[in-house]
């Protein structure tokens, strides 16, 4: 199921390229196998927002490219989703802060893919003791 976040961006695409409920649907059922927006796994999600890309949706998200030995694009989208989990809100500067602070890391764009495995697995305790407390 994708995140409010997900969902709201599908919305935005789909107002911006100025595409009809009924064309909507059709879509998501072509490309994703689904009727609704809300029944999407990650994979139809992705397959939803290259359609709309291909259409002519340009995403104001900011994008980052693959690069030898560091967080690739989805790693970095998954970090940020969690973090966004846990503080409950898109607090970027937060983000940034707890990085430099915790794991030496002035921006996610210079995560490591080792230091993305710890950094989601510190994030994934933090909501779990957040959740017990």
């Amino acid at each position: 199921m994708p995140s409010t976040r997900q969902l709201g961006l599908l919305y935005v695409a789909k107002a911006k390229l100025g595409i009809a409920d009924d064309d909507y649907r059709a879509m998501l059922s072509r490309v994703a196998g689904v009727e609704s927006a809300k029944h999407l796994s990650d994979d139809g999600f992705a397959a939803v927002m290259a359609e709309f890309e291909r259409l002519g949706f340009v995403s104001a998200k900011p994008r980052y490219s693959h690069r030898d030995g560091f967080a690739s694009p989805s790693q970095l989208a998954f970090i940020k989703d969690l973090w966004r989990d846990y503080r409950g809100e898109d607090d970027e500067a937060g983000f940034r802060q707890w990085l430099e602070r915790f794991h030496h890391v002035s921006d996610a764009r210079f995560i490591t893919v080792a230091k993305a495995q710890a950094v989601v697995t510190a994030l994934k305790a933090m909501a779990r003791r957040k959740r017990a407390a």
